[in-house]
């Protein structure tokens, strides 16, 4: 306990005692249904006013998910894979903080089959900024001094629930620097601060999550980036990952972006029609979401990077 005020009337002396937090009770949440998160029990006997903090402490290796409205007393999470989460909350009152947790033990929908559907498909695109007549597959806006668009070209059921986010970017490009601004038929614009290659995954509920790379330039375009591949297989399973329309001039790198297996899945160079190192075997060891990239790179030092993922059941 901490003492507030020190004088000689009765009244002088206040002791300031340390808040309750409460995070909730645990419980099993159905994959792709959100739930509800409520710190608003959480108390202060002496009845000062409480900020809130909630962390995601533990997810399952492949899930994207994130905590939003973090700052306040209630919000709102959707788990986006099987397995169990663990969310803490963080109450203080400016001189004591409690802390509580909150489990969440996500099992899989009756309607989350192998047929699960994405999204939408999975692209890349490149902008040159002072040039937008050599740009490609993405939309080079008006607004703002480069507004760039992206998503899905034509409307879907999928479209109004796609939530995005940013999962990659160049290094000293900040998030809060893109402006990023959603739109009701489910594009996404942004202006990128910095030329580089930008990462962005959107999911809606019940669909695989899409991944649109965009490689932002000055003056000329980066390297052309293709990789075709699965969307879903199975342990065991040899699957082709197809990077052959890259650029034919550019040096590839193929890489385990996401590995659940924690480097017991592997990308192999073997047993492919494609020309020599254009193309990997995926052999994953565990079930889990699996990110699939590949970077090319030009003689003139750009590189343009794109991935796909594929759910391993």
């Amino acid at each position: 306990m901490a003492l507030v005020g020190l004088g000689c009337g009765p009244e002088a002396v206040r002791l300031n005692h340390p808040p309750e937090a409460f995070a909730g009770y645990d419980r099993v949440v159905r994959l792709g249904e959100s739930t509800f998160l409520d710190g608003s029990l959480s108390q202060d006997p002496d009845g000062e006013a409480l900020s809130y903090s909630w962390r995601l402490l533990h997810k399952p290796a492949a899930s994207l998910a994130v905590l939003e409205q973090k700052d306040s007393s209630q919000l709102t999470f959707t788990p986006d894979w099987p397995g169990n989460y663990l969310i803490g909350l963080q109450v203080s009152d400016g001189n004591y903080q409690a802390n509580d947790l909150v489990a969440l033990f996500v099992q899989a929908s009756q309607t989350q089959t192998s047929t699960s559907p994405l999204a939408f498909q999975s692209t890349a695109c490149r902008v040159v900024l002072n040039n937008p007549n050599h740009s490609d597959s993405c939309d080079l806006g008006t607004m703002g001094r480069h507004r760039i668009e992206i998503g899905p070209t034509s409307q879907s059921s999928h479209s109004e629930q796609l939530s995005w986010r940013l999962f990659r970017s160049p290094a000293g490009a900040l998030e809060s620097q893109l402006d990023l601004e959603s739109s009701t038929s489910g594009r996404l614009r942004f202006n990128p601060p910095l030329p580089g290659v930008y990462w962005f995954v959107a999911q809606s509920p019940g669909a695989l999550p899409s991944l649109v790379a965009v490689q932002v330039s000055e003056d000329q375009p980066g390297p052309l980036a293709s990789l075709k591949g699965p969307a879903q297989g199975r342990i065991s399973d040899r699957l082709l990952f197809d990077a052959h329309e890259s650029s034919s001039s550019s040096d590839l790198r193929f890489e385990l972006v996401l590995d659940p297996s924690q480097g017991g899945s592997s990308l192999r160079d073997q047993g492919t029609t494609c020309p020599p190192g254009r193309c990997r075997i995926f052999i994953a060891q565990e079930p889990g979401r699996y990110l699939v990239g590949v970077a090319v790179r030009s003689s003139f030092g750009y590189t343009t990077e794109f991935a796909r993922f594929v759910e391993i059941q």
